[in-house]
C-alpha cells in the first residue's frame, strides 16, 4: 500500500525518465504546430498532476510487484482485479520491453519512438485489464450494462475529475484512450 507522497514519487520518477528535455520538446513542437496545447504548458508538471490524481495501483514489472493506492483502499478488490491481470500478462510477455518498444530496439525515453505502435500496445495491455476487471464486477453481481462497457469504469471515472477536465483535450483523451478504446477492442475478440 503506497501513500499519496509515494505514489507522487512513483510517477515523478517515472515522468523524468520518460519524457527527457528531448521527448518534451518534441510534443511542445508537435501539439504547438497544430495548436493542441496552450503556449508555456508545463508538460511534465502536467503529466504528474494528472497521473499523481489518478493513480489507484500500479504493476511494477521492474520488481513484479504491484501497489495499491492508499486512497483507493474502497476499491481495492477491483485494483488488485486489474493489477493481478497486469502481472499475469507480464508473465506471457514482458511488459517493459512490450511496452517501451525495446523489443523493436528503441529506448524508454527515445522522442523518436513510434508512438502508433506504443498506443497500440498499450491500449491491448490496459484494455485486457479492464474487461477482465469488469468480468471480476460481474461475478461480484454488479450489472454490467452495454453502456457501462462503453463508458467502463476507469475511463469514466478519470475523464470525470477535476484535473481531467482542466487538463488540454489532447493529453486527457491520451492518457483514457488506452483503457476505454483498449477495452472496447478487448470486448470485440470476447
Amino acid at each position: 500500500i503506497k501513500d499519496a507522497r509515494e505514489i507522487k514519487r512513483y510517477v515523478s520518477k517515472n515522468v523524468e525518465e520518460e519524457y527527457t528535455p528531448a521527448v518534451v520538446e518534441f510534443y511542445r513542437t508537435v501539439y504547438g504546430e497544430f495548436k493542441l496545447l496552450p503556449p508555456g504548458t508545463d508538460l511534465k508538471k502536467l503529466l504528474l498532476t494528472l497521473l499523481s490524481g489518478q493513480i489507484g495501483g500500479f504493476y511494477e514489472p521492474e520488481n513484479t510487484t504491484f501497489y495499491i493506492a492508499e486512497k483507493s483502499m474502497s476499491f481495492r478488490e477491483m485494483i488488485i482485479a486489474h493489477e493481478l491481470t497486469h502481472a499475469l500478462q507480464d508473465c506471457y510477455m514482458p511488459l517493459k520491453s512490450v511496452l517501451y518498444l525495446e523489443d523493436l530496439g528503441y529506448e524508454k525515453s527515445s522522442p523518436f519512438r513510434n508512438d502508433d505502435i506504443s498506443l497500440a500496445r498499450i491500449s491491448l495491455i490496459e484494455g485486457e485489464a479492464q474487461f477482465v476487471t469488469s468480468l471480476f464486477l460481474a461475478r461480484k453481481g454488479f450489472a454490467l450494462s452495454p453502456d457501462y462497457l462503453k463508458k467502463n469504469d476507469y475511463g469514466y471515472l478519470i475523464s470525470s475529475q477535476v484535473q481531467f477536465s482542466m487538463a488540454p483535450p489532447v493529453i486527457a483523451n491520451q492518457l483514457i484512450f488506452p483503457y476505454t478504446k483498449g477495452m472496447n477492442f478487448i470486448e470485440v475478440l470476447y
